[in-house]
């Protein structure tokens, strides 16, 4: 059985290797999923850092990682990339 980090969520990638090549899950944290929510529901990059109490810059990182991790480059793609993650937690293979 994997092991992930307290709070993190085990999301499995399009293909075998991920979008960084190395392979295995993609791991969002469970504040990367707040802030990739926050996105999807049309909040800024100040908004959500003030409604989280952190740096806009904190936020951007984040929202990086997040990009990085699931293989996109922009924030209209994250709706999809959220979306096709939620239907492969539900539909283990």
């Amino acid at each position: 059985m994997d092991s992930f980090p307290r709070g993190a969520v085990d999301c499995t990638t399009a293909n075998s290797w991920g979008p960084t090549g190395k392979g295995g899950p993609i791991i969002l944290t469970a504040h990367e999923m707040r802030i990739a929510e926050s996105v999807v529901n049309g909040r800024s990059n100040r908004e959500i850092a003030g409604e989280m109490r952190v740096t806009q810059r904190t936020v951007e990182f984040h929202i990086t990682n997040i990009y990085r991790k699931l293989g996109i480059s922009r924030r209209v793609q994250l709706p999809d990339a959220l979306t096709r993650l939620s239907e492969r937690d539900s539909n283990p293979r």
